[in-house]
């Protein structure tokens, strides 16, 4: 399964997984750090889940997004 980029709104970018029950958003906060969220649906078969961490640089953000596709694909 894969993930796909939304369209951006505002300064927040979201990953959706192809089969809707999973994503992952990314944003600037109004400190500068970074804030990554993960958010699975309770109707996912893989259970609910949430997960949430601040990082300091856009690079780092964008590095936990891909590690987080990788380990919550199915």
């Amino acid at each position: 399964m894969s993930w796909a980029e939304g369209t951006p709104i505002g300064d927040k970018r979201e990953w959706r997984r192809d089969d809707d029950y999973a994503t992952i958003s990314l944003r600037q906060t109004r400190g500068g750090n970074w804030a990554v969220s993960f958010d699975r649906l309770i109707q996912a078969p893989e259970g609910e889940a949430y997960k949430h961490e601040l990082v300091e640089t856009e690079r780092e953000a964008l590095e936990l997004v891909g590690q987080w596709q990788s380990m919550y694909d199915v």
